[in-house]
């Protein structure tokens, strides 16, 4: 519950995602398409569904993945999914009515669209305690280009001063009262062309929505291109990782090659067996022979096995180096990232191996950082070579 004035706030979220998503040019939807390690709705739900706070998500899918979708999200305690329509605010009012389906209805709702994971929890919060107190409140965005209109022939006719406008954005919240009414009130024009649900409030209830402005992250997927910057993002706030030395000492060249190229958030050093790492990468560099091999990797395994089964946005990733200018050596290290990429399919596995005639750090700083951030899983098990 959110608390407002002292008063404790039941605080439901509607989430749609049953639109076909015609201009992103594919025939998957685009809050289906992959992203890292889990499709792109998963990463919005899991912004709301996270919150202390919010008791209840319903997520208003298309009719032909309502069964599929159920299955997959069973393990989604305050998850409800609700067949959608057709339209944006047909598929919405669907939603907000399955909040009171058990007869306690909330009183707030946020609304936010599923092809916008990037909010953060005090946006969300501050829009929603703007809501509490107007009975509407929603996010908005400066103008980046000037709005202009054209007649039946491609005639300019008329162009707005961007200064007096601006873009809205997501998410929006309300009051229970006011949203429901504002649905209800709504007629066939409205839930067939209208995508606005703020000024449906305005319309139907007379409720002024506050308007809050918007950071710059807010933009919604709507092409294809959008993914690829969306994991680019992604990526650089969820990527960390920990280095551990085979032998107990450290590599500070290296180690600084390895920070520098893969420019991650957070690089920690394992220092010893027992220390805990919360990370989604590891880099265990190896110097020395076979027997000190299996133990140190024995150790990153640990780290990497108790991720084994949990949803994770990010897939692990585990990266072996070895330093060892020997055959018989070299031949085992292949063998054992071989062998654990089989034991541990949850997790992608490399093994880069340096023959040392010349200086490596750099270029292993690079070979690291570039498998790190692709993360091939079509090339997990394999060892590379640096020459």
């Amino acid at each position: 519950m959110l608390s407002a004035d002292g008063v404790k706030m039941r605080v439901s979220v509607v989430l749609p995602a049953s639109g076909t998503g015609d201009r992103f040019g594919t025939c998957v939807p685009k809050q289906f398409s992959p992203l890292l390690n889990q499709p792109l709705l998963l990463h919005t739900l899991n912004a709301f569904h996270r919150l202390e706070w919010v008791g209840h998500v319903v997520m208003v899918v298309s009719d032909d993945a309502l069964e599929e979708l159920t299955s997959q999200l069973k393990e989604w305690p305050k998850l409800t999914l609700v067949c959608g329509h057709s339209t944006r605010h047909r598929s919405i009012q669907a939603g907000i009515r399955a909040l009171a389906e058990d007869g306690r209805p909330p009183d707030a709702v946020i609304i936010h669209d599923v092809v916008r994971p990037f909010v953060e929890e005090e946006l969300i919060k501050q829009v929603t305690l703007d809501a509490i107190r107007y009975g509407a409140a929603g996010v908005a965005r400066p103008l980046v280009s000037t709005v202009i209109k054209v007649d039946g022939e491609g005639m300019l006719t008329e162009a707005l001063d961007r200064s007096q406008y601006r873009a809205s954005e997501m998410p929006q919240a309300f009051t229970y009262s006011v949203i429901k009414e504002a649905y209800d009130k709504a007629d066939a024009t409205d839930l067939d062309y209208g995508t606005e649900c703020l000024l449906l409030a305005l319309k139907h209830t007379g409720t002024r929505a506050r308007v809050v402005p918007g950071p710059d992250y807010l933009w919604k997927v709507t092409y294809k291109k959008d993914l690829y910057a969306v994991e680019g993002i992604m990526k650089e706030q969820l990527l960390c990782a920990a280095v551990r030395f085979s032998d107990g000492g450290e590599d500070l060249e290296l180690l600084d090659a390895i920070s520098t190229c893969c420019q991650l958030r957070s690089v920690t050093v394992l220092r010893n067996n027992d220390q805990q790492a919360k990370c989604n990468s590891w880099v265990f560099i190896c110097k020395s022979g076979p027997a000190d091999m299996d133990t140190g990797l024995a150790d990153v395994c640990n780290h990497v096995t108790a991720k084994d089964g949990e949803t994770q946005f990010v897939k692990p990733c585990v990266i072996c180096v070895l330093r060892v200018n020997c055959e018989d050596t070299e031949r085992h290290f292949k063998n054992l990232i071989s062998n654990q990429s089989e034991k541990h399919p949850s997790s992608v596995w490399y093994g880069i191996v340096s023959r040392r005639k010349v200086s490596d750090a750099e270029k292993i700083g690079k070979m690291v950082a570039s498998l790190l951030w692709t993360r091939e899983e079509t090339l997990t098990g394999q060892t590379f070579t640096i020459h």
